[in-house]
């Protein structure tokens, strides 16, 4: 998923759409209204009997004026037009847009079946995370982290370590492709490896992570880059 600032998402996602469309309305009434001019000069009136020069300049002059008087109101109109859409695109980026179905997961870690362990909030790339609500707390000798998701391109960041070694996770939805998610991004020194347990916990998925202390599977750094894809549970 995207990891940028509520800001550039704000303006990225809202004003540029509407800077596009009152330009598009712009070029589209020049054109429009040059083509209008053009034809309307070519159509002309049946000459009349005692027709004078100064009633023929009268005409045209009558003809310009209705013209301009036009071309100011459909002027007018078109940004009436693009102002509206504007609002409309301002109020509907204001309201956090809701995740589809499953919007929440929970990822478990065991005590007895794992070396010992702490988890804390983490940061990717800098971001710190926005767009979901994450908790953990501890029950029954295990570690419950759960994530509630209410923006289909939220993210939520936690690192799980283990005497130096980590590795750290992304919990969320996936922008384009929304609903939970969970992705394991970085790994040093300690594999991280969540499966999808059957069933669900107050309408959420339900993840058992395992825990293993070893260099084999490190990623997310510049020499190994490549971690596991996120695992995104297909809505039933």
């Amino acid at each position: 998923s995207c990891h940028h600032c509520i800001v550039y998402r704000f303006f990225s996602c809202s004003l540029l759409p509407v800077l596009i469309i009152s330009l598009l309305i712009d070029h589209i009434y020049y054109i429009s209204s040059s083509v209008f001019f053009f034809f309307f000069l070519m159509i002309r009136r049946p000459p009349r009997s005692t027709l004078s020069s100064s009633s023929a300049a009268s005409d045209v002059y009558k003809r310009q004026v209705s013209t301009q008087s036009t071309g100011l109101a459909c002027r007018e109109m078109a940004r009436m037009v693009a102002l509206l859409v504007a609002l409309l695109a301002l109020t509907a980026s204001a309201a956090p847009t809701p995740a589809y179905a499953d919007p929440c997961l929970y990822v478990l870690i065991a005590d007895a079946t794992n070396p010992a362990f702490q988890v804390s909030n983490t940061s990717r790339q800098g971001d710190p995370g926005w767009g979901v609500d994450m908790t953990w707390k501890r029950e029954a000798n295990q570690t419950v982290i759960h994530s509630d998701i209410w923006d289909t391109d939220g993210d939520s960041f936690f690192e799980v370590s283990s005497h130096g070694d980590s590795c750290r996770v992304d919990t969320g939805s996936q922008g384009l492709d929304p609903g939970a998610s969970i992705e394991v991004f970085q790994m040093s020194g300690l594999q991280c490896v969540p499966t999808l347990r059957e069933g669900k916990r107050d309408g959420c998925f339900v993840f058992d992570m395992a825990l293993k202390v070893t260099h084999s599977s490190d990623c997310g750094s510049p020499n190994r880059p490549n971690c596991p894809p996120p695992i995104k549970p297909s809505v039933a």
